[in-house]
């Protein structure tokens, strides 16, 4: 990524488990999702962890800007980490906190 790399010295070592967090709407979290999408283009395996939106949401978003993930999900390269809908859901059956995060998990388009 033009600037990136040469802040960084020259880009992201190889073998190197990278987390970027953003806890905010607007340009973090694009960016934050820039970043991912570039190192999922270049064969980096991306777990992306939300639980301020939904997974389906997160996809027509990155699409706005041609960030397709649709087939690097198919091959386990990108996965979704959902922990926003277990957590909408306990909130809709009154706060009662959730036992399980193992539905959160979605596997390629779902």
């Amino acid at each position: 990524m033009g600037g990136l790399d040469e802040k960084l010295g020259g880009g992201i070592p190889a073998g190197s488990t990278v987390l970027l967090i953003s806890n905010q709407e607007g340009p973090v979290r694009l960016f934050c999702q820039q970043i991912a999408y570039l190192l999922g283009t270049e064969g980096h395996r991306i777990f992306y962890f939300t639980i301020v939106r939904d997974p389906a949401y997160i996809r027509e978003e990155m699409m706005v800007y041609e960030w397709d993930t649709r087939e690097m999900e198919q091959g386990r390269q990108w996965t979704f980490i959902d922990a926003y809908t277990p957590r909408v859901q306990s909130l809709q059956q009154g706060g009662q906190q959730v036992q399980s995060m193992g539905s959160g998990f979605l596997g390629p388009g779902q």
